[in-house]
């Protein structure tokens, strides 16, 4: 080789290197070296990345994204020591959790993309007196979200809670049809009050809450545009290794919601399990409006881990779970080629209900379709016991997230079918589950929009 050829290489390379360090701000007004230097990546400015804590008590705080990280001391402004270039992206999470006392720092507008200006909106929340401890065990779950122009998407979760603010499993993911696999993890909160966040890695946090008894969870999308479409999530805790199909037997009323090309549609069952393995019962469909009902038949299997399987007849198989109680099942649609749906159903039994069964405050998750997109809501709502209902909530209309405050008036029958007025456009139909936890509704009026509804008692 030839040597002069050589040497003038290696210098014109280490010049190259020395002037994108100085252009990143190694030796300058710019600051630190911009974070993912690779070479032929020149960044003329470097912008900080940082934010605030609040409610700091405790010691050992630490934040990261992407690599870099950042040690927390006290309350106040906080800023990661890399800069980072101009469309860059960033992705904050803790990484361990304050101590003495025990805290849970939650984080807010933790991930984006870098602009021409620093980024400084960054909220870290910590929290003491949690009850994370009341989160723990494996729990199947179902989400459904809203991806614009891509069309839906409906999840199903198998995680383990470690009572004390983290979460693992699996996931399958359908995406219009497009059906993948992977690993989910992240951090969670419970507040003493029940209230609920769960930050999924590299995803924004979701809100809601956790069942008095710590059996059912609900939360729904209600961060700021940009990362936030509407999506609402249930969950229902296993537990039991001896199910059979005998342990699904009842009449149970179960919500749905689907995609299609044709537009959403949401469906209201009511259904019989024989405890043998077959279903029958009724459906009525809210399809973009249109409503009809017909019948709905099939077959299904409970696994010794209340893995459940649901086969209708002439559709294709929805997989999920049922709960530990037996009183719980929930649903998704994990077949390639298949548009995603989600199926959430309770059980019946009661035959003397009233409205003084449905009372206390409850979490609810409501996921419709309106003129701009779809619409996922996150309510607290109290039920005085005499047919009125009151509260206040927060949705998120296709990434646009306001403030709301609800009020009217519910029925209760003597078997537990629910009607709520006022809530929503339109009456939702429904039920009461047989220990009076956890409620269900769907939209099953002509001219409006498919609607569904849960709610857990707090």
């Amino acid at each position: 080789m030839n040597r002069a050829f050589s040497m003038g290489a290696r210098i014109l390379a280490i010049s190259y290197a020395v002037f994108a360090l100085v252009a990143c701000g190694g030796s300058g007004g710019g600051g630190t070296t911009c974070a993912r230097y690779t070479l032929g990546h020149i960044c003329l400015q470097g912008h900080s990345v940082g934010g605030t804590v609040s409610g700091l008590a405790g010691s050992g705080l630490v934040l990261n994204s992407i690599g870099d990280s950042v040690a927390i001391s006290v309350n106040g402004s906080f800023t990661f020591p890399t800069k980072i270039a101009e469309t860059d992206g960033y992705d904050v999470a803790v990484s361990t959790q304050p101590v003495n006392p025990s805290q849970t720092c939650v984080v807010t507008n933790g991930r984006g993309v870098v602009g021409s200006s620093n980024v400084t909106d960054i909220s870290v929340v910590c929290t003491t007196g949690v009850a994370n401890a009341n989160l723990k065990g494996t729990f199947t779950a179902v989400r459904y979200d809203w991806g614009g122009s891509l069309g839906d998407g409906g999840d199903l979760w198998s995680v383990t809670f470690d009572g004390a603010g983290n979460f693992s499993g699996t996931l399958v993911v359908n995406g219009g049809g497009n059906v993948g696999s992977g690993a989910v993890s992240g951090t969670y909160t419970v507040a003493a009050d029940g209230t609920l966040n769960i930050s999924p890695a590299r995803t924004s946090t979701i809100t809601g809450g956790l069942s008095a008894d710590g059996n059912t969870l609900v939360s729904s999308q209600m961060a700021a545009a940009g990362f936030g479409t509407p999506d609402v999530l249930v969950g229902i805790k296993h537990g039991q290794a001896n199910f059979t199909n005998a342990s699904l037997k009842g009449t149970f009323t179960a919500v749905r919601y689907d995609y299609s090309s044709m537009g959403d549609s949401g469906g209201l069952w009511n259904v019989t399990f024989d405890g043998a393995g077959n279903f029958t019962g009724t459906d009525t469909l809210n399809n973009a409006g249109t409503v009809s009902s017909g019948v709905v038949s099939g077959t299904y299997t409970v696994a010794a881990d209340g893995t459940l399987t649901i086969s209708p007849t002439g559709s294709s198989t929805i997989t999920g779970g049922l709960s530990a109680d037996g009183n719980t099942l929930l649903t998704s649609q994990t077949n390639a080629g298949v548009s995603p749906e989600v199926l959430v159903g309770i059980k019946h039994g009661q035959a003397n209900f009233s409205n003084g069964n449905l009372k206390g405050t409850y979490e609810v998750v409501i996921y419709d379709d309106i003129s701009v997109g779809d619409n996922g809501s996150l309510l607290t709502l109290t039920f005085n016991g005499a047919g009125v209902v009151t509260g206040t909530g927060v949705q998120n209309s296709g990434g646009l997230v306001s403030s709301v405050a609800v009020s009217g008036t519910y029925t209760v029958a003597a078997e537990g079918t629910l009607t709520i007025s006022g809530v929503d456009l339109g009456p939702l139909t429904g039920g009461l589950s047989v220990d009076g936890n956890t409620l269900v509704a769907s939209q099953t009026t002509s001219g409006h929009s498919p609607s569904i509804l849960v709610g857990i008692l707090r």
